[in-house]
């Protein structure tokens, strides 16, 4: 039988409800110009990189959006075949185009 260490800090914190209860959720500022500009740091950082970097970054969040893409119509259209779905993400990649 396993059994599970303790929680020593359990005890110390109020429940998570108490500790939560007077917080404020800070607003998301949507504004687009928000969204569609980069800040220098990032700037700074990607002048750094070599063009094979770059393309190595960009490759990795093209896949990256893709998978969270097809776990999203597999979640919502269970039902459909795998290839009905996979033609729902290549449209949704390419914006519908």
């Amino acid at each position: 039988m396993v059994v599970a260490p303790p929680r020593l800090w359990a005890s110390k914190l109020p429940p998570p409800r108490q500790v939560c209860r007077n917080r404020k959720e800070p607003k998301l500022d949507t504004s687009a110009t928000k969204f569609d500009q980069i800040d220098d740091e990032m700037v700074a950082l990607l002048a750094t990189k070599t063009e094979a970097e770059r393309l190595r970054i960009a490759w990795g969040m093209w896949r990256s959006a893709r998978r969270m893409i097809e776990r999203m119509v597999a979640a919502e259209n269970p039902t459909l075949p795998k290839s009905e779905q996979e033609r729902l993400v290549a449209q949704r990649m390419s914006h519908g185009t």
